[in-house]
């Protein structure tokens, strides 16, 4: 390029050097953005291609999907085998990630369908996964419904677990409930049976002595000691008989005060002894 009268346009040559080296630095970039958007191309073009062809899946391999692409004008764009393989890879790649996301997303679905399902069938918290299972893949929704497909049997013995917990928990709470509300009614009872016998205690009804017999004629139809009969804990008679022994601790610790007084107030004699 001596001989170019542009050649002599810059004087330096120094600044010949640098031109020349940049106009290189520039053509190098130029090629390397002009095969991107090449490879670019040809990967959406490959793309293209291969998505018209359905028996390729994402497990499809080279050897296999070769022989029928290769009959295509896609695949003669480029001459390099080893860029088709790799074209064909990323295609692949990009397959397996949508089967993935999907898989996953039909996964979801039928575990929260399963959740979902499982209360239905009346389950009680002791029934075996043995029985639950049969009855579980025996119901329509499960049969026809393809998203349970993907469920393993480990997937639905999980979620099982988790609702035969759920109907445990519910069902001790409720248990519990049930024997507070029964404990709260009992204890109830007891106070207003003894609240009862306390009146009879006030009216001199029970004193010191007083038997079961002579009281009973008194409450056997009072709605108290109804409601206290047959419950477990302390029953009517051992209510009445704390009654009578406090009444005669009573006694006695007034009698023994009367015999301290006593005690206090007789003489003393002294008996010469000769």
């Amino acid at each position: 390029m001596i001989k170019d009268p542009h050649f002599r346009a810059v004087k330096d040559p120094k600044d010949r050097k640098a031109a020349f080296e940049n106009y290189c630095h520039d053509m190098i970039i130029q090629d390397k953005e002009r095969a991107k958007d090449r490879l670019a191309k040809l990967r959406a073009d490959f793309a293209t291609m291969l998505k018209s062809h359905p028996e390729i899946k994402y497990y499809t391999r080279w050897k296999t999907a070769r022989p029928i692409i290769e009959g295509e004008t896609i695949f003669r764009s480029t001459n390099e085998e080893e860029e088709r393989r790799r074209l064909f890879e990323d295609y692949v790649t990009d397959l397996k990630k949508a089967h993935l996301e999907t898989q996953a997303g039909l996964r979801k679905s039928a575990m929260d369908g399963l959740i979902d399902l499982l209360p239905k069938l009346n389950l009680e918290p002791y029934t075996r996964w043995s029985e639950a299972q049969g009855l579980l893949k025996s119901t329509a929704p499960f049969q026809n419904d393809e998203k349970y497909k993907t469920l393993s049997d480990s997937d639905i013995l999980t979620v099982f677990q988790n609702h035969i917990k759920s109907l445990e928990r519910t069902f001790n709470e409720t248990r519990q409930a049930q024997k507070n509300k029964k404990f709260r009614i009992e204890r109830k009872n007891r106070d207003a049976f003894v609240e009862l016998l306390q009146e009879l205690r006030k009216a001199n009804k029970i004193k010191a002595g007083t038997k079961w017999s002579q009281i009973f004629p008194l409450i056997e139809n009072d709605e108290r000691f109804r409601a206290v009969c047959g419950q477990p804990g302390s029953n009517p008679l051992d209510l009445f008989w704390d009654v009578v022994e406090e009444e005669e601790r009573a006694l006695r610790g007034t009698r023994n005060d009367i015999l301290d007084v006593m005690d206090v107030s007789l003489p003393i004699y002294i008996i010469p002894v000769y």
